[in-house]
Parts: C-alpha cells; sequence; structure tokens
C-alpha cells in the first residue's frame, strides 16, 4: 500500500547545544512526544497508510486476546485498520531567519514540548548560531529567543539513487576515506541533502607523509531529486 500523506507541520525553538546528547549525530533530531501523537492523528485520517514496516510502529497497534467479550461497538472499532506511521520517518526543516533548510529524521521523542534537538550537521546547514537559546527580557525577565525557531514539516523524499561528493581539501586517497564513508552513512543518516557539509572522522592516518584525522565533503549534486532518502535504496 502507498504511504499516507501527512498533514503535519510545528514550529519549534532550537535546543542549545549543550542540551543535545553526543548520540544526536548526522541528519538526526528530537522531536517532544506531542509530536509523535500528532502524526499518528494525522496518519489515522490519512487517504491510504502503509504496509507495518518495524517494531517501532508495531507498539502503536493494539489486539484482544481471542477470549476476551467485548462489545460490538468496541469490536467494530478494533476491526479498523490502526495507524501505522510511515518508515522511515522523515522531515524538511526550515529556517524562516535566512531561508535556509535540510530534512532530517527522528533519533527520539523525547525532547521537551516546544523544542526541538538538532545534531551540529543540521545546526551548521540551518545556519543557528551555536549560542544561549535563551535571552534576557525586560525587567530581567528570560524570554524565548524567536530567531532560534525552525518549522518542521513531515517529508516523503524520493530514494536516491546517485549522489556526487566533492572533497573540501586536495590530496584525498579514495582507499583511506571510502569505506569510512560508506559506513558513516549507513550508521548516521536516513536522508541527505544537496550543499550539506560531511564531516567523517576516522583513525589518524600516515599515508605518503601526510596525517588525516577526518575527511569533509560536500554533497555537490544527486538524483533523483536535491534531497533523497538512502534508507533501503537497493531495493
Amino acid at each position: 500500500m502507498a504511504s499516507p500523506v501527512l498533514n503535519w507541520t510545528s514550529k519549534l525553538s532550537v535546543l542549545p547545544s549543550s542540551a543535545i546528547p553526543s548520540s544526536l549525530v548526522g541528519d538526526k533530531i528530537l522531536l517532544p512526544q506531542s509530536a509523535l501523537e500528532q502524526l499518528l492523528a494525522a496518519v489515522s485520517s490519512a487517504p491510504s497508510g502503509p504496509q507495518p514496516s518495524s517494531a517501532a510502529t508495531a507498539a502503536f497497534t493494539n489486539t484482544y486476546p481471542p477470549q476476551v467479550d467485548v462489545s460490538w461497538a468496541t469490536a467494530a472499532r478494533h476491526e479498523r485498520p490502526q495507524p501505522q506511521l510511515p518508515h522511515p520517518l522523515m522531515f524538511r526543516l526550515f529556517n524562516p531567519r535566512n531561508n535556509r533548510f535540510s530534512h532530517a529524521a527522528p533519533l527520539e521523542f523525547s525532547a521537551e514540548e516546544g523544542k526541538i534537538g538538532v545534531s551540529p550537521l543540521l545546526r551548521e546547514a540551518l545556519g543557528i548560531e551555536d549560542d544561549a537559546e535563551m535571552k534576557d527580557g525586560v525587567d530581567g525577565e528570560v524570554a524565548e529567543d524567536e530567531d532560534k525557531k525552525v518549522t518542521v514539516v513531515w517529508k516523503d523524499l524520493p530514494k536516491g539513487t546517485y549522489v556526487r561528493l566533492r572533497p573540501l581539501e586536495a590530496g584525498y586517497d579514495e582507499e583511506d576515506w571510502k569505506a569510512l564513508l560508506e559506513r558513516y552513512l549507513r550508521v548516521n543518516f536516513t536522508t541527505l541533502t544537496v550543499g550539506e557539509i560531511l564531516t567523517v572522522g576516522g583513525r589518524t592516518l600516515a599515508i605518503g607523509g601526510k596525517e588525516k584525522a577526518e575527511f569533509r565533503f560536500l554533497i555537490d549534486s544527486m538524483k533523483p531529486e536535491e534531497a533523497v532518502c538512502i534508507v533501503d535504496t537497493g531495493e
């Protein structure tokens, strides 16, 4: 069955870097619990839904054991298909302050209400300054910094078929970084967006008299669109 088209958007304040766990890397974000509840409500009202595709969505499906006697109305509700979230979940992040955007996938729904946690890569891609998220208001009161809000929209991205990366420094040897890059993308990313900068860390190399502890690449172009999903692209 085709994935539903979800009508979901939210404007959230970006958490400071000091509040972000070290596990938040790549294109991963933290969303509040209310976002998950809203997404489930949205998918239940969507015209069509996907087949169950992950253990994460299975937690939201309830079944009755055959020996339990329930009313006709309850049984009728149970017989209707339970809401299943698309897999993977992907979102478009937009910074209205500078019109920059990127794409992301949720690591957890554990952020405090009204907040979003973004990885260092997304913070850089969106042009969000790495400073306090709160500022002093009138009479010393603390007021929320409106400049640190981003718009989050559910997005169904196509599967990527091609990506071209441009090294940001000369002298990269493919034998040094190719395996590291493939693992880095597989472990840390669900989406890629043209214009993002990937920083691939690894062991310090001493090859040809040069040491290199990290490799930086610009995502120069992709197909079929400028933002793609890289999960299950072999299907």
